[in-house]
């Protein structure tokens, strides 16, 4: 992406984090530290959307992949919540069990889908709303991948639609009246990036499917926008 856009790209992924963690540090003065040193002033933020992220707020809210993070929604921001007794509950072995297999799929059921969604844009307004703060003139761009793994086997759990109703939902058009810009691979690339030509054997994207996007987001979307 930078060869491709020249411009100096910061890549601030973690593996298996997800939107809790992208505005834990979007909240952080040193996030930003190292790219003011370098006098850098980023015109483009991507954060890179799966379905499964949406799963992870709540798995995350609840220590079940132990890694534990949460925010509320307060005064207009988004406050993270410190909830010690969450480590302890998570530790007994009916609680955690109770929590993976049958309250996130409550949660996460379509009865809840606008509910659901309202929570995600709260998450992006806010994080936008952080790095505004740094540069008002910033971009904001919303990357879709489709990505699909166990969690999406509808005829085990026929109830458990959270990628379905939430990456295609028709609310995303919400997000794109507030500036936000959306980018959907699905709509947008013409190579099913789910084969195995463009993926490791666990469904991750290899090297030659990021060579495909980072190509159509240079040339496409980056220079037009």
């Amino acid at each position: 992406m930078s060869k491709l856009t020249n411009r100096t790209v910061y890549n601030r992924a973690l593996s298996a984090f997800g939107i809790q963690q992208m505005l834990y540090q979007l909240k952080r003065s040193d996030f930003y530290e190292y790219i003011e040193e370098k006098g850098d002033i980023p015109e483009y933020a991507i954060f890179v959307f799966i379905g499964h992220h949406l799963y992870r707020i709540f798995a995350n809210k609840y220590a079940v992949n132990n890694y534990y993070l949460d925010y509320k929604y307060k005064n207009g921001i988004m406050e993270e919540v410190h909830n010690p007794l969450v480590y302890y509950l998570n530790g007994l072995y009916i609680v955690r069990k109770y929590i993976e297999n049958i309250y996130l799929f409550k949660i996460l059921s379509r009865e809840n889908a606008d509910k659901n969604f309202d929570l995600l844009k709260l998450y992006f307004e806010d994080a936008r709303r952080e790095l505004q703060k740094r540069y008002p003139g910033i971009k904001f761009i919303i990357l879709k991948y489709p990505v699909e793994d166990e969690y999406y086997d509808y005829e085990l759990y026929p109830d458990y639609y959270y990628y379905e109703y939430t990456f295609k939902s028709p609310r995303w058009k919400e997000l794109e009246q507030e500036g936000f810009i959306i980018v959907d691979l699905l709509k947008c690339i013409d190579v099913d990036l789910s084969s195995k030509k463009y993926t490791f054997p666990d469904g991750h994207p290899n090297a030659k499917a990021w060579d495909i996007i980072t190509e159509r987001l240079s040339k496409d979307i980056i220079t037009k926008i």
